[in-house]
């Protein structure tokens, strides 16, 4: 056998690198994910001479896949922001409002250069912190805010999502959903959503949780006769007594003969994650809701 091209194919290449990189970030055997990076290590540097969007597009998701596990990787991370600004400006340069797309023709594989520029860019130059990329980034998200959350919802990990949910300091899911129950947490129980709940419906209570409120999730406003200022979930009300739930996680037992108004919250005591986990993050959170049978 021999080979019939003088030099190798970028394509091929790119598509090799992705594959690499998806062993890197999910395989289960460590002696796979070793062997992977390593391979990946050698290969990578030949992607800067690259001219093939879809050779850089599947670069991207290959180094999206390596940084789930492979954090600090300064070669790496170099590769992404200069694929990210390359990308980012073929579409910039040849997209028009009659011709939304970032070349002059619609050939293969046209699938991946936006999932690429959607998630994979978007969040390098985020990561990256270059000013004017990361300006064009968010301009770009500013016109097309459809495409920036529909990315979320196919292809997520949901074994990274199950440990966001339950050990994540910056989420903190598992402080109001796996804290004893119904009645006695902060937020509805979640086991079995996926059953329950499509994965729309899952990303929009993440991103905008105060717009449908679980019932028996909401908070109320109370004002006690001290001057005291409270808001909780409400958990417990008997004739004579509230029992709340406030957003520091302490349990209140109030007198109704101390509060001197009251009146129901419209927001949840849940943030909007999208402020809270990266994209990358939430597509993993919703992966793993949408499995919770």
């Amino acid at each position: 056998r021999r080979w019939i091209e003088e030099s190798g194919s970028e394509d091929s290449h790119g598509r090799a690198l992705w594959a690499l990189g998806t062993m890197v970030g999910r395989a289960a055997n460590p002696d796979l994910r070793t062997w992977a990076a390593s391979l990946m290590e050698r290969a990578l540097p030949a992607v800067s001479d690259f001219t093939s969007p879809r050779a850089w597009a599947f670069t991207l998701l290959g180094l999206h896949e390596y940084f789930r596990t492979l954090h600090g990787d300064l070669l790496a991370d170099r590769q992404r922001e200069d694929l990210s600004g390359k990308l980012l400006a073929l579409f910039e340069g040849n997209a028009a409002p009659d011709w939304p797309w970032g070349e002059d023709i619609v050939a293969y594989d046209n699938a991946r250069l936006p999932q690429a520029l959607i998630l994979d860019v978007q969040e390098a130059l985020r990561q990256h912190g270059n000013a004017d990329l990361v300006a064009r980034t968010a301009a770009w998200e500013q016109a097309h805010p459809q495409h920036r959350t529909r990315s979320l919802l196919a292809g997520g990990n949901p074994e990274a999502g199950r440990r966001l949910f339950q050990g994540s300091v910056q989420g903190q899911c598992g402080r109001c959903h796996l804290a004893g129950g119904e009645g006695q947490q902060a937020g509805p129980v979640l086991q079995g959503i996926g059953q329950r709940a499509t994965p729309e419906y899952l990303l929009e209570s993440l991103l905008n949780p105060s717009a449908r409120i679980a019932d028996g999730y909401a908070t109320v406003s109370l004002s006690l006769q001290n001057g005291e200022s409270l808001d909780g979930l409400l958990l417990q009300e008997t004739d004579g007594r509230l029992r709340l739930r406030l957003s520091t996680g302490e349990v209140r037992t109030i007198p109704k003969s101390d509060i001197a108004t009251r009146s129901a919250n419209p927001q949840s005591v849940m943030p909007p994650m999208g402020d809270v986990l990266s994209q990358r993050e939430l597509r993993d959170l919703v992966a793993f809701l949408s499995s919770w049978r």
